[in-house]
């Protein structure tokens, strides 16, 4: 009865952890929203402002009233047309920079796959292996080459792994080749 009691509290604490886990989760939501609300309501307050207030002072210079809110409204929406293509030039240069950061990660998974074919050639077979260095280096740097030029990720990844396969089995064939040859002797 005590274990079936201990695993119930243990379950019930994890469960009670990953609750306490999404309810902090969708707060943090809740009040980013609630912040970006009271943001997208204060820039239309200051815009608004903008707008009156540069009406008024066309006013005050001598122009008529449908001419002066003509005037401060063309000013206004220009403003906002600037800042919005400015957002979206900064959200398109961000974008730019997560494709660069994505494929420096696929790099790394496939830079750990070459690495871990030199590290077993080099434990394995030392001596074959500084044959084979270029190879991999090789292989590699045309990887590089291919992602520079702008091909698509996908073609660049299936390209490497079908040499790295290619390399993996001369490199076998060739073992085997040579363990033949020195039986035979």
């Amino acid at each position: 009865m005590g274990k079936f009691t201990k695993k119930l509290t243990n379950s019930f604490s994890s469960l009670a952890r990953s609750s306490l886990r999404i309810v902090k989760a969708s707060l943090k939501i809740i009040s980013q929203l609630c912040l970006r609300g009271v943001t997208e309501q204060l820039l239309e307050i200051v815009l608004f402002g903008v707008g009156l207030g540069l009406a008024f002072i066309f006013y005050s210079l001598g122009a008529s009233n449908s001419l002066a809110l003509g005037l401060s409204l063309f000013i206004v929406i220009s403003i906002v047309i600037l800042a919005i293509r400015f957002f979206f030039f900064r959200k398109s240069k961000l974008a730019r920079s997560r494709t660069v950061i994505t494929t420096s990660t696929k790099i790394r998974a496939e830079e750990k796959l070459v690495n871990w074919i030199a590290q077993t050639l080099a434990q394995k077979a030392p001596q074959e292996w500084e044959e084979y260095q270029d190879w991999l280096h090789d292989i590699l740097l045309d990887r590089l080459q291919l992602l520079d030029r702008g091909f698509p990720v996908w073609k660049v990844r299936v390209i490497t792994y079908w040499r790295l396969t290619g390399f993996c089995l001369i490199v076998g064939l060739m073992k085997l080749r040579r363990l033949v040859v020195s039986l035979r002797a």
